[in-house]
């Protein structure tokens, strides 16, 4: 069948997925089979549940392979017609203006056959529209090019011109990410201590003793052979500067691993602009294409960490409208980072191109409470202090008045300086944070070492709450959440705390005054607070 998928008529006809794609629907089943597999046949155990777990997630990735050549589609007048199933079919018609995303995923198997997976998705549901295992890459590509023509909500720069030319201004490049880029990106992330958290983890998870394995085993015993001829060999100077020797190594063999995780992941990094829509294409081994319309971007957060700062270096992320989030975060679909990292004047331009409404560079910022500090350093200076009476106390009954004696001038100095931190902490953070609103948009900054900034368009508000906590309201404070859709239980997409609380029930009756705008208001119910 050709490749084009015109409006005009021109492949209309149904078409199937890709032969092959009976063989990766098998290789992603099999994934449920993987752990199960693991626990039997690798560590030798497991329960029945494993087994049976097994067989039945054979048994359905049997029925995928069956299932997979049950899938037809064709292109209809402004809609996309899907058949699915053999006993069982289901026949839906999705209309061009309600795809709000699509999103790509090849990994090395998908390119070796030149084929990709392609996710058509809306605004609403907790599934894709429409999901194609496996088709070419020119099929995905000329479907992709019928919905830039016809479908003026993913970025047809011709609204609703169904006879348009076929020739389409090629997208515009906004962000593109060298390698030098990739590797402040490792170097300023925390992903190999994730990775390496997760094996332990999953190590313990298993049932067993990791040093019970084999290799473990013979690592372990070699380690502690080498390090008990170490200490005793070496005096206390010389074993301190082994120890911190041994922390920077392992501290570089993780930011190393870090690098090479960024690389993976974001290798040849590309944000473009295709008319209304804003696409990513990234990926060293799994290449990922996901995309969004830039009006259904409700709200973007840009991250500054520590070693951001000492870099120069911001990243940018946005949160798009719709309840998919959370399984397009887990499948690698979801347009998350407009720049993973970039400098602050370009993340700056970025956000004036792409949402100039939620703009981060503002001058109307309202500070909070002037005595936010002393809030947020309450709980832990009473918890330091409660951690050094009791462990005195501990001391004392365990070993004596005299190692009381001993223990008190180290716990009193570890406690100063753990509070003057706490205090340092606290100043800079109440110092920095504060929130801003208008009529179109409601923003919060904060942080101290590391800073976030996180900027929502009020259209996109579902709910706002009032909440304080007994120290709060004996402080005059307290806290307005706000809500949008797709956060689910995930939390607010914003929460400012330590608001005077005058100027907390103000700031609650102007949010509930602008959604009583739109077609679902907010209703205030006792309390101070008001439902999603």
């Amino acid at each position: 069948m050709p490749s084009e998928l015109l409006p005009d008529g021109t492949g209309r006809d149904e078409r199937r997925l890709h032969p092959w794609s009976w063989l990766f629907v098998l290789l992603t089943n099999l994934r449920t089979v993987a752990l199960p597999a693991i626990v039997l046949l690798v560590f030798g155990r497991g329960e029945t549940w494993a087994l049976y777990g097994g067989i039945a997630a054979i048994g359905l990735a049997l029925y995928s392979v069956v299932y997979s050549f049950g899938f037809r589609y064709r292109v209809g007048d402004g809609e996309l017609v899907v058949r699915e199933g053999i006993f069982d079919r289901t026949e839906r018609h999705i209309p061009f203006s309600r795809i709000q995303n699509v999103a790509q995923r090849r990994n090395p198997l998908h390119r070796l056959f030149g084929v990709t997976e392609l996710r058509l998705e809306s605004a609403g549901g907790t599934e894709p529209e429409a999901k194609m295992s496996v088709i070419t890459v020119a099929d995905a590509a000329a479907l992709e090019q019928l919905l830039r023509r016809v479908g003026p909500t993913v970025g047809a720069a011709q609204s609703g011109d169904t006879h348009g030319s076929d020739a389409l201004p090629a997208p515009e490049v906004l962000l593109r990410l060298p390698l030098g880029e990739l590797v402040r990106l490792g170097i300023v992330s925390n992903r190999g201590m994730v990775v390496v958290a997760a094996l332990i983890g999953g190590l313990f998870q298993s049932g067993n003793d990791p040093r019970d394995l084999p290799l473990l085993r013979s690592l372990w015993s070699g380690m502690e052979g080498f390090l008990g001829e170490w200490v005793q060999g070496h005096g206390p100077w010389e074993l301190i500067a082994s120890a911190i020797v041994f922390v920077v190594l392992a501290t570089l063999s993780l930011r190393l691993l870090s690098i090479v995780l960024a690389i993976v992941r974001h290798w040849n990094f590309a944000l473009e602009r295709d008319g209304s829509r804003i696409g990513t294409e990234e990926g060293l081994l799994t290449r990922v294409r996901a995309g969004a319309n830039a009006s259904k971007i409700q709200r973007i957060t840009v991250e500054e960490s520590l070693l951001q700062r000492l870099l120069h270096r911001r990243a940018l992320r946005v949160d798009i409208a719709g309840s998919l989030a959370a399984m397009n975060e887990a499948s690698g679909t979801r347009l998350k980072w407009l720049a993973p990292i970039a400098t602050p004047a370009r993340v700056n331009a970025l956000i004036a191109t792409v949402t100039p409404q939620l703009a981060i560079a503002r001058d109307d910022w309202l500070p909070l409470h002037p005595h936010a500090w002393r809030r947020l350093a309450a709980v832990p200076s009473v918890l330091l202090l409660l951690a050094a009476v009791l462990g005195g106390l501990v001391v004392a009954v365990s070993q004596g008045q005299a190692a009381l004696v001993d223990f008190v001038p180290i716990a009193g100095g570890a406690w100063l300086a753990l509070s003057i931190l706490v205090l340092l902490r606290a100043r800079g953070w109440a110092r920095f944070s504060a929130y801003a609103i208008d009529a179109q948009v409601l923003a919060y900054r904060s942080g101290w070492l590391s800073r976030d900034w996180r900027v929502l368009e009020l259209s996109r508000m579902q709910g706002a709450v009032l909440h304080c906590s007994p120290l709060d309201r004996r402080n005059g404070m307290a806290n307005v959440a706000i809500e949008v859709a797709g956060t689910g239980s995930m939390g607010y997409s914003i929460d400012i705390p330590f608001l005077d609380r005058t100027e907390a029930e103000a700031l609650l009756e102007r949010l509930i005054r602008h959604a009583g705008e739109y077609p679902a208001p907010l209703v205030p119910v006792p309390g101070g607070a008001t439902p999603g």
